[in-house]
């Protein structure tokens, strides 16, 4: 008997699971290992094409979530009915994507402990602890 392949819904719902520490950290560690490798001239990209998805799905996982937290925590700092916890990280105005990756990565390995843990959570606690605000401002 052959086994039912995965639809291509299913397939592609396994790919971007972000829910924990651990699903994040792999995406996130592929990402800032890209970027430092073009840094330094070398070629990134999969001489097949199943790597080069896997690549490119990793990278995509983890820049979308890191910017959609980031773009989230900015709305939610700025309404009226701001959530008070997002007021403790200040990021610079300036910061790469890439740096907020590296900042997750450096943290979730250090916090292994957390990996079964909600992704979002590891990311404000890496993003606190590297950024915190000199003063908290409640509104």
């Amino acid at each position: 008997m052959v086994a039912a392949m995965p639809s291509s819904t299913q397939a592609s719902e396994s790919i971007f699971m972000t829910r924990t520490n651990g699903d994040l950290l792999k995406y996130c560690r592929s990402t800032v290992e890209a970027f430092a490798a073009v840094q330094n001239g070398r070629d990134v990209v999969p001489d097949n094409v199943n790597g080069s998805w896997r690549l490119a799905t990793a990278m995509a996982g983890c820049q979308g979530f890191l910017e959609g937290f980031r773009d989230a925590m900015d709305v939610a700092t700025r309404s009226n009915t701001s959530v008070g916890a997002f007021n403790l990280v200040c990021l610079p105005e300036r910061v790469t994507t890439v740096e907020l990756a590296s900042a997750y990565v450096q943290w979730a390995e250090t916090n292994a402990s957390k990996g079964h843990e909600s992704a979002s959570m590891g990311v404000y606690r890496a993003w606190r602890e590297l950024w915190p605000c000199a003063k908290t401002v409640m509104q």
